[in-house]
């Protein structure tokens, strides 16, 4: 019997990506326009300041975990609570799927401009391997940070990439665990243009 619920477990993490169980150890990284990289030289991430957020809490159980988490290229900090009309993926530099994502998601954030906004969030990743991605992949949408690693518990996710859609009245309409295809995308533009 405890043979497949190991089994079962693993297929769980297997679905969703990488499990965040065994990720690196990070030190915290302040905000600000800034990351150090390497071997501590200073790099400018080229990512749009964090998007602002209500912080209204929308009516109804479909909203998104009262998080608030530091941006990561930008000053300030980002509440998940309040966004409207944004795409929020959470990622780490560590994660295969994560990686393999990434360039779709950039390339979607230039289709879609203003009309939809999104968020990255570097989840239980060190900030140095988290920025040096970010830069040599040419991402340029908005990004926070969750060092502790607690957005993709809460979001009921035992691994990593996990991706969630807030709509225009801040109701969670659409949730995924695991590395995102391009008809995912199509959904999520759909649901959130409505």
């Amino acid at each position: 019997m405890w043979k497949l619920a190991v089994a079962v477990a693993a297929a769980l993490v297997g679905a969703a990506g990488c499990s965040t169980t065994g990720a690196p150890s990070h030190q915290r990284l302040p905000t600000g326009v800034q990351a150090p990289i390497g071997a501590g030289r200073p790099v400018r991430l080229h990512t749009s300041p964090c998007p602002t957020s209500s912080m209204r809490r929308p009516a109804g159980t479909d909203a998104p975990p009262a998080i608030t988490l530091p941006c990561f290229g930008s000053p300030g900090s980002i509440a998940l609570v309040g966004l409207r009309n944004t795409m929020v993926n959470v990622w780490a530099s560590w994660c295969g799927p994560c990686r393999e994502e990434m360039p779709m998601l950039q390339a979607a954030h230039r289709r879609w401009g203003a009309s939809i906004r999104m968020l990255g969030i570097n989840s239980r990743d060190d900030p140095s391997a988290a920025a040096d991605f970010l830069v040599a992949t040419g991402v340029t949408y908005a990004q926070a940070l969750d060092p502790a690693g607690q957005v993709p518990g809460r979001l009921g996710s035992p691994g990593l990439p996990v991706t969630i859609a807030i709509d225009s009245s801040g109701a969670v309409v659409y949730q995924h665990a695991g590395q995102l295809a391009l008809t995912d995308l199509t959904t999520i533009k759909q649901r959130l243009s409505r």
